[in-house]
This record gives structure tokens, C-alpha cells and sequence, in this order.
């Protein structure tokens, strides 16, 4: 049983403006994987807590249970075991050598433990050396499902999932393109009758005259309009760079795609070599060059590298590369196309992860594979959206702090860290309310929505692109007033990728972000999100606005960027104010969207500026009032209002 994750192989033959051979790629990580059920597990290794991985004896990595699930199932295993031999088992059948369907029957939960010794008397599991670090996990995080080796039973329970999820997450995805093309109907009518009565109906548009020159340079010829092709190094090309891709192994077996901007002038051995290597800063001509300082990009949810490169010389990636620093593009698991050293994509332990494995697993892969291959012993980190996200939980002090050893600076674009108002939508609540179970019914237990991923591979890329703005319009309220119109349906052709549905459920689902409205906090404990409510009440009462100190007269900076902000003692509240993250963050820079409404970045400035992360020097923080989510990428401005200001910092902070 296989999924089709297509791809769209036409792109590939789209003709290339150059004669110039693509940058050599590395051969792949992967090897043919062996039978799974040949394999045995020789050692346990703890990441986390929470995050671990299975040791084959042929090197593979497979993802693991919980350290406190590991003791739980062992005791399991001993009263399983004490029981056989009482009841006269023999030793073949207490060691599992006699094969029993029973034992894969069912995802297994930590509830369902002493049901399960009680059902199923040939549970077994290999004894491992499990390694278990001093750290405890946030509550924010609630467990995975646990899923056994493939069987004929768990074959069939995959397939009811799989029938179930494709009919009612069909029936989401229809309800969701039908209200969009419904809610769209209004703006277009007006639009209609706006020309009819003479009005130019975009003439409130704040960058109209640059949008009418380019179209107008489209039309002449002037310009040659960018194809829509699934190709980044087709997009680099078009701004005089190249692009080269390469995979990233993460300790847990998923294979990551990682994209490096290659500037042509470079010789195309020595960007491939690391720092330690003879001729690794040498040009085609021979001549030595200033190493290139490492920046990563990394991508928000539903997302991919693609949108750090749609929007022509205006996308950050390519400003950066020519800006002088050294561009890698990271994406997160399963990307359009699933890869792992061991598992296929119809096995469920596949997608048996959310936020916390991106952050503790896949990160510190793509920033070890940039920095091994660079030579530098640090990075600068640049993150959108729900990169903020695994990058604020990853270096939080319960998970892996230590990663933020590697990064010189992080730069945060639309941090999500508290979740905004739009979380309260009838579709997000409706996610909300169902349980954990009924969420697996509806959306099942691999990918989230493989439809959209078939409808992007075999839709006409014009429609794609319209029909992508209207859903991400209708569904998180965002508009194009700030792009460039010209070019918008090729913003939406890198999305969306492939995430798992326990990933979703960790932002929409019951007990977790929309629920407790911060990554890190619960309501028992943190009281940020109603805290930064009353405060921007009280200031509305004022006549003033929310984050007034950082409007366009005064917006240099939210915080000093020369000086960390005052750190007096974290005021006291409910359950305590514990610091969220320790002297190992790097420093921190944060353009937040005024206008967004899916996350609350006021929240944040205000837990850093009312001093309850000490550890934490930020050195940036500006408040960009008209902006929305994805302007701070998109918008026309964007390269003069964030770009050069992340441009300005790297090199501040750079080794």
C-alpha cells in the first residue's frame, strides 16, 4: 500500500535561458532499504525526553518511543513475560518468536497499557540501552501515537483510516474552496461595479503605479514574463544566480531537501568544499575571494524554501546571496516528496510527529549539515512563521538550548509564538472541539490532506495560483494589497507541502496551540496572552495604539539596537514565571506584522520588554503596522523594510 505524493515531471523540461550546466548534485544519501522486519534494534538514543531513535544494526535510524514510554512498556514486557512462564508459555513464545498479528494491532497509548498486558500476552520488545537526558518536557506537547511494525491487521486499520480521511478530509477541502469562491463572489461584484461607474477600482492600492509599470514592461515585451515552473534554480537564474540542492539526514531517518544559492562567479568546486579545504575560496579565475558568511532560511507551516524565491529580486534569498553572504534554504520533513532510510510513506510511524520533532530533529540536522560543509562555527538563522515556532521551542531550556550555540543571530519574521484572533474561526474551532481519535477519523493518520498536493501536480498553474490565494484569503484573511499582483500566482507555487496530521492537530487541535494561544505556556501558568489583551485595551482606551512607540514616525526600533532591554525582576503571577529560555539563545532580531491576525507578535515584544526572558538580548524588534502574516516576504516593500535591516544585523553578529 503506497501513497501517490505526484510531481509535476513537465517542469523539468522547461527550457533553461542558459546554456550553462546545473550545479553539480551531491549522489543521495539514501540506500536501498532493506526489509524492515529483517532488521533489529541494537540501541535506543535519547534526543529528548520525548524525541528518540532506534539504532538498526545496519546503522538506520528509526524513529522511538518516549524515554517514559520505554519503562512503561517494559514493565509491560516484564508482567507479560512473569505471567507466560507462570501459565506454562514457552520460552519461543515469551520471546516472540512465535508470530502473533495481535501484537501490531492497534496504536497504543500510554492509557491503554495495562488493557493492553491484560489483551494481548505476546507483547514483546527488544531490550535497548536507553540513554535518558536530565530534561523534562513541556505539557504543551501531548504524546504521539505509538505505532507497531507493519501486519496484516495494522494494514487494514491503515486502510479504514485511509478511507475514512479521504471522504470526510475531501469534504473539508470542499467546504473550504466552495466558502472561499463563495466569500470572493462580493469583492469581485464590487470590483465589477466600481468600473462601470468610472472608478478605478485599485487606485486605493498602495503600490499601483510599480504594478502598472510592470505590467506595462509585460506587455511591450521589455521584460520576459517568469514562467510558473515547480524549479528554483529556474527562478535563481532569472536574477543572475544559480541554485544547487542537497539532502540532509536527520537522526531519526527523514531525508531533508536543503537548497544552497550558488553565485556564478564562484568556481563551482570551491563552493562544494569546506572552509579546510585547498582552493575553497577561490574564484573561476583563480583569484581568492572573501568567504561567504552561512545564512539558513527557514520556511513557515504549509509552506516551503519556494517562498524565499518567488517574488523575483525582491525575495530575501537571492537579496542575501547578492547582499554577499552564503544562502542555504531549509524545509522541514516530507517536503512534496516523503524520504526516509528505513520507512515508507504508507507506514504510519512516518508521520508520527508534529512541531517538537521539526525543531529538536530537524534544525540541528540542516544547521550541522551548513556548518560541516561551510566550516564556519556559526550561522545566522533567519525563520517565518512556524520556522519562529520550532526554533523558540528547540532552544527553550526543555529541549535543545544548545543548538542556540551555533546561531550568531536570530532573526524572527512574523514570530508565532501566541496565537492571534483567527484561531476563533468556525473552521479552526471545528478542528478544536474534536477529539484526538475522531481527529485521526477525519484528516487520518498520514499525510494532512494529500489531495491538495494532486490538485497541485495535475492543476493548470494559473488556476493553482488563483485558486491557492483565494483558499489562504478566505481562510486566514490575508490580501495581496501589498504585492505585486503581477507576479502572485507564482507565490503560491512552492505550497502546499506534505505535513503530517499529528503536526496540524499540534496547531488546531483539542489541548494544544489553539487551545493554551502560546507555544510554551499554558494557561496555569502564563498569563501573557490575557496579560497583553488588557494591555492593549488599556492603551485603545487612551486613544493610543498597540506597540504606539513603534509607529511609522518613531518605528527605528521596538528595543535599543544597540543595548539588551531592561531585565527587572519577572513579576510575579499564578503558578510562577519561568523563564523560557537560557544564556545559550542567541541574539535575537523580530520584525512583527501589525496587522496580523494568526499570530500575536504584540504578546511577545511585551514578555521580552517587561523583562521575563533575561537570557534573551534582543537586539531588534520593529512593529510593522500595515503589514500583514506574509508581507514581511511578499509585499513590494519588504526587501527596504525587512531585508535590509536583516542584512545590516548578520554581519554585526557573524564570527
Amino acid at each position: 500500500m503506497t501513497i501517490p505524493y505526484p510531481s509535476r515531471p513537465d517542469d523539468h523540461d522547461e527550457p533553461h535561458s542558459e546554456t550553462a550546466s546545473p550545479p553539480p548534485r551531491p549522489p543521495p544519501i539514501t540506500e536501498p532499504k532493506a526489509h524492515i522486519a529483517s532488521l533489529h534494534p541494537v540501541a535506543v538514543e535519547a534526543i529528548t525526553d520525548r524525541d528518540t531513535i532506534i539504532i538498526l544494526e545496519n546503522g538506520s535510524h528509526l524513529p522511538g518511543v518516549p524515554v517514559s514510554d520505554a519503562h512503561e512498556l517494559e514493565d509491560l514486557r516484564d508482567r507479560v513475560r512473569s505471567r507466560n512462564e507462570d501459565s506454562g508459555f514457552s520460552s519461543a513464545e515469551t520471546d516472540g518468536t512465535a508470530e502473533s498479528d495481535s501484537v501490531e494491532e492497534s496504536a497504543v497509548e500510554l492509557s491503554d497499557l495495562d488493557e493492553m498486558a491484560q489483551a494481548q500476552p505476546d507483547v514483546v520488545l527488544t531490550e535497548v540501552e536507553v540513554q535518558k537526558p536530565p530534561a523534562d518536557t513541556n505539557p504543551m506537547f501531548p504524546p504521539l501515537p505509538i505505532w507497531g511494525p507493519p501486519s496484516t491487521l495494522r494494514w487494514i486499520q491503515c486502510l479504514i483510516f485511509r478511507f475514512t480521511s479521504s471522504i470526510l478530509s475531501f469534504a473539508f477541502l470542499l467546504v473550504i474552496l466552495l466558502g472561499a469562491i463563495t466569500e470572493g463572489i462580493g469583492p469581485v461584484s464590487v470590483r465589477l461595479a466600481k468600473r462601470c461607474v468610472g472608478i478605478d477600482p485599485d487606485a486605493d492600492r498602495p503600490f499601483i503605479a510599480y504594478e502598472r509599470a510592470q505590467a506595462e514592461k509585460l506587455k511591450t515585451g521589455e521584460v520576459e514574463e517568469d514562467a510558473l515552473v515547480d524549479d528554483l534554480d529556474y527562478y535563481a537564474r532569472r536574477v543572475g544566480l544559480r541554485m544547487r540542492e542537497e539532502e540532509v539526514q536527520t537522526e531519526d531517518g527523514f531525508v531533508l531537501k536543503i537548497q544552497r544559492v550558488v553565485v556564478p562567479g564562484d568556481s563551482p568546486e570551491s563552493w562544494a568544499l569546506p572552509r579546510t579545504a585547498p582552493g575553497w575560496n577561490e574564484t573561476k579565475d583563480g583569484t581568492k575571494k572573501k568567504p561567504r558568511y552561512p545564512v539558513l532560511l527557514m520556511h513557515g507551516l504549509l509552506q516551503s524554501s519556494g517562498a524565499y524565491c518567488a517574488n523575483e529580486e525582491r525575495s530575501l534569498a537571492f537579496y542575501l546571496a547578492k547582499c554577499g553572504y552564503d544562502v542555504w534554504l531549509g524545509n522541514n520533513r516530507c517536503h512534496f516528496t516523503p524520504q526516509h532510510t528505513v520507512l515508507e510513506p504508507s507506514d504510519p510511524r512516518m508521520w508520527a510527529w508534529n512541531i517538537c520533532q521539526m525543531g529538536n530533529l530537524d534544525l540541528p540536522s540542516l544547521v550541522s549539515h551548513v556548518l560541516s560543509t561551510t566550516g564556519f562555527p556559526k550561522l545566522g538563522y533567519v525563520a517565518h512563521s512556524q520556522g519562529t515556532t520550532q526554533t523558540f521551542i528547540t532552544l527553550s531550556s526543555s529541549q535543545r538550548p544548545e543548538l542556540g550555540e551555533k546561531l550568531s543571530i536570530f532573526c524572527a519574521l512574523a514570530p508565532a509564538v501566541y496565537a492571534g484572533g483567527l484561531v476563533e474561526k468556525l473552521y479552526f474551532r471545528f478542528m478544536r472541539i474534536i477529539s484526538p481519535g475522531m481527529f485521526r477519523v477525519w484528516f487520518g493518520i498520514h499525510g494532512f490532506i494529500p489531495l491538495m498536493l494532486w490538485m497541485r501536480a495535475h492543476m493548470p498553474w494559473k488556476i493553482y495560483g488563483d485558486l491557492g490565494y483565494a483558499v489562504f484569503w478566505f481562510l486566514f484573511g490575508w490580501s495581496d494589497t501589498r504585492w505585486d499582483r503581477t507576479s502572485r500566482r507564482r507565490l503560491f507555487v512552492f505550497s502546499p507541502t506534505l505535513v503530517s496530521a499529528e503536526s496540524m492537530r499540534w496547531w488546531l487541535g483539542r489541548e494544544c496551540f489553539a487551545t493554551k494561544k502560546c507555544i510554551l505556556g499554558t494557561s496555569h501558568h502564563d498569563l501573557d496572552p490575557m496579560e497583553d489583551e488588557a494591555w492593549r485595551k488599556e492603551k485603545e482606551g487612551r486613544g493610543e495604539t498597540p506597540g504606539a512607540e513603534t509607529d511609522p514616525k518613531k518605528r527605528a526600533s521596538y528595543f535599543s539596537t544597540t543595548a539588551r532591554p531592561a531585565t527587572p525582576t519577572p513579576p510575579s503571577s499564578p503558578g510562577g514565571d519561568v523563564p523560557w529560555f537560557p544564556k545559550q539563545f542567541p541574539p535575537l532580531a523580530m520584525w512583527v506584522a501589525g496587522s496580523d491576525t494568526l499570530v500575536n507578535g504584540f504578546a511577545l515584544l511585551d514578555r521580552f520588554k517587561k523583562g521575563r526572558e533575561p537570557n534573551v538580548e534582543v537586539v531588534r524588534g520593529d512593529v510593522i503596522p500595515e503589514y500583514e502574516h506574509l508581507d514581511v516576504l511578499w509585499a513590494v516593500d519588504a526587501i527596504d523594510k525587512v531585508g535590509r535591516g536583516v542584512a545590516e544585523l548578520l554581519p554585526l553578529t557573524s564570527v
